[in-house]
């Protein structure tokens, strides 16, 4: 066996090794019916739609750690990520990817998003399902009728997001309505999730979050006021 060959022997081993211990959360291919897919709102679509709308809440948390002043903010990112695996969102073809994962998940079960989109027969309503359990209950959200398709799994994808990374990363999270200066619904978030903050830590930086936050909605209503 020559020097190239044992390169890449170690280089597979290395790369499933790698996802063997991944504890990442990865998002995989949603289930959509047939009518959609011909509308173009495909299984890979609607995953990377919420991908991309979970990796926009991380990035406005990251963007504005510098901004939280005296807020002592943990610096460990998060508690539970999600990967961006949107390269393995594609079913056709064989990747050098495609052959680690299939070696890493003989020996281990991959932590996954995944879901099904369900037209009702109540004026094209969409629901999207996921297997992701918040304390138990699968999360789920309903669609209104007043949207474009395309508008529709823009807005199920959102609130999905925020639903998913509420539940996992509550202090991250209550960064991220700061951050939106949403204090309101920061602070009302807080109160009914104080339980969900998992050390004394968390809860005390949640707390001061709180107080930063209602001090804003104070400035706020003084300022409309003058």
């Amino acid at each position: 066996i020559n020097i190239f060959v044992l390169a890449i022997i170690l280089k597979l081993t290395i790369d499933v090794y790698h996802r063997y211990n991944d504890t990442k959360y990865h998002i995989t291919n949603f289930n959509v019916p047939d009518e959609l897919k011909k509308n173009g709102i495909t299984g890979e679509v609607v995953s990377n739609y919420l991908l991309s709308n979970i990796s926009y809440i991380e990035n406005a948390v990251s963007r504005n750690m510098p901004n939280y002043g005296q807020f002592p903010v943990n610096h460990k990112k998060y508690d539970t990520e999600i990967a961006d695996n949107s390269e393995e969102l594609e079913y056709s073809g064989i990747s050098y990817k495609r052959l680690v994962a299939f070696i890493a998940n003989a020996f281990s079960t991959r932590r996954v998003i995944s879901g099904n989109i369900i037209i009702t027969d109540k004026m094209n309503e969409l629901i999207l399902q996921t297997n992701f359990s918040d304390n138990g209950n699968h999360i789920q959200v309903n669609s209104s009728d007043s949207f474009t398709l395309k508008d529709k799994i823009s807005i199920l994808t959102l609130e999905m997001a925020n639903k998913i990374y509420a539940s996992m990363n509550p202090l991250q999270y209550s960064l991220f309505l700061y951050s939106m200066k949403d204090y309101k619904k920061c602070n009302a978030f807080i109160d009914q999730n104080i339980g969900r903050f998992k050390t004394n830590s968390e809860k005390e930086h949640a707390y001061s979050l709180k107080a930063f936050s209602f001090q804003m909605l104070q400035q706020r209503t003084e300022s409309n006021l003058e």
